[in-house]
């Protein structure tokens, strides 16, 4: 037996801690097997059309993560459909974020130049944001969305040759 398709649809509005409007900030989401990502256009909104997964039941509420790079600014937000109707909607405040660097090297010590960084939000295992490393092994993660609701990051490096290893952080509030 299989589950029906059910489709939902998640917007809002992006802005700062001043309620200016943020526009082309990325908005991501992952849950029912798919993955979503959108820009918030010249007004700071975002759309996502229908998203189609197999579920009898519709959220009630949806985590989101948002980041605008140039800024530096990144929050992770909840948007809401109380009634479930399959409407999702809320408004995400950007606040400074976080500039996470670090080096990958392998069990000598020695850099590892061009290897995959990706960092997760830790509950959900939504991709944040992909880098890979410079000449040195280093990578430089920019506007990760500040800690709220007991957020949680995870560290994936994987270079060719080396598979896939994984580290939790928790960053500070």
């Amino acid at each position: 037996m299989s589950l029906p398709r059910t489709a939902i649809v998640l917007s809002g509005e992006v802005s700062d801690e001043q309620e200016h409007a943020i526009s082309g900030a990325l908005v991501m989401h992952q849950s029912f097997g798919y993955r979503f990502s959108t820009l918030t256009d010249v007004n700071g909104h975002f759309d996502t059309n229908d998203i189609h997964f197999h579920s009898s039941r519709l959220p009630s509420s949806v985590r989101v993560l948002a980041q605008h790079i140039p800024s530096g600014l990144g929050a992770a937000g909840v948007l809401r459909d109380p009634t479930r109707t399959g409407k999702s909607h809320g408004r995400i405040i950007l606040k400074p974020a976080y500039v996470l660097t670090g080096s990958v090297t392998d069990p000598a010590g020695r850099s590892i130049p061009a290897a995959y960084v990706k960092l997760l939000e830790g509950s959900s295992s939504v991709i944040v944001t992909e880098v890979t490393t410079d000449a040195n092994g280093v990578y430089c993660i920019r506007s990760v969305p500040p800690e709220g609701d007991n957020l949680k990051y995870a560290i994936v490096a994987y270079a060719e040759g080396f598979g896939q290893t994984a580290a939790k952080r928790i960053f500070p509030g």
